[in-house]
């Protein structure tokens, strides 16, 4: 019996021809001065799916792409975390209290906090704020330094944390996010790509910085209705033990040897294999 491919990949694409980069004339803003803007979307990008990126052809992650939207909206959040050159971009997690965001003065969630701040006319109230909004910053700078203590002696760590140690509450809110928010976090692995690779991103021109990165999405045309969990748990989980993509969460540098060369076909071929 002829097996079914379930999975077609829609070929390996540069990023750089999807997004538009500008660079921000803005010194408050320091190396994360760089601009994305989508230029357009993957033709069939829409979910569901499992994608790769590539760094000058080696295989940097793996990735689902479940749910609304297209793939390009994801590799967007990973150019982000991958570079360090763009906001938004966030290093620690928001606190929360059980499943719900801390609250604040007034009972704000901090990002509330910080909207509130910059609109306050009242010079006490606005002072209040002010002292809790700064408490809260200190309070992510230490964990900052304990999250990310091993790269201190990294050669290019200082580039990148002294800066994050110099925030305060009278930055933007998008800086201030560097700290503390949801939506476009880093992780260890992701931080120590770009640390290594650091001098391809931190001189790197608006048209060029995008120019070693390739991705390629392999669409699901199969009949099987799965949820989330089970998509992931079938598809992008095995791919990921199978290559051990170096900027994925699950790698561990101290055991995990990545497939750094591993072609698109291998890994259409091993989800194939997999239905």
């Amino acid at each position: 019996m002829m097996k079914i491919s379930n999975f077609k990949s829609l070929g390996k694409v540069s990023l750089e021809k999807h997004f538009d980069i500008i660079q921000e004339d803005k010194k408050e803003l320091g190396l994360f001065n760089l601009k994305i803007n989508k230029k357009f979307y993957l033709k069939g990008g829409e979910s569901n799916g499992v994608y790769a990126i590539f760094f000058k052809n080696k295989l940097t992650y793996i990735g689902l792409h479940f749910g609304k939207g297209n793939v390009v909206d994801r590799w967007e959040k990973h150019v982000k975390s991958l570079t360090c050159r763009f906001l938004p971009l966030n290093f620690l997690s928001a606190e929360r209290e059980g499943k719900s965001l801390k609250k604040f003065y007034n009972n704000f969630t901090f990002n509330k906090l910080i909207d509130q701040f910059n609109k306050e006319s009242n010079s006490e109230k606005k002072n209040k704020i002010k002292v809790d909004i700064s408490k809260h910053i200190e309070q992510k700078k230490e964990q900052l330094k304990d999250k990310y203590k091993i790269y201190e002696t990294h050669d290019n760590y200082a580039d990148i944390f002294n800066y994050l140690k110099k925030i305060n509450a009278n930055n933007k809110k998008k800086v201030i996010q560097l700290l503390t928010d949801e939506g476009s976090n880093t992780t260890k692995n992701r931080l120590e790509f770009c640390l290594d690779r650091w001098s391809d991103f931190k001189k790197s021109k608006p048209d060029d910085i995008l120019s070693s990165f390739q991705a390629v999405y392999f669409k699901y045309f199969g009949k099987k209705i799965f949820t989330k969990k089970e998509f992931r748990n079938s598809f992008e989980e095995q791919l990921i033990k199978e290559f051990k993509p170096p900027t994925n969460k699950e790698f561990n540098k101290y055991k995990d040897k990545p497939s750094f060369y591993v072609t698109e076909n291998e890994i259409l071929d091993t989800l194939n294999s997999l239905n």
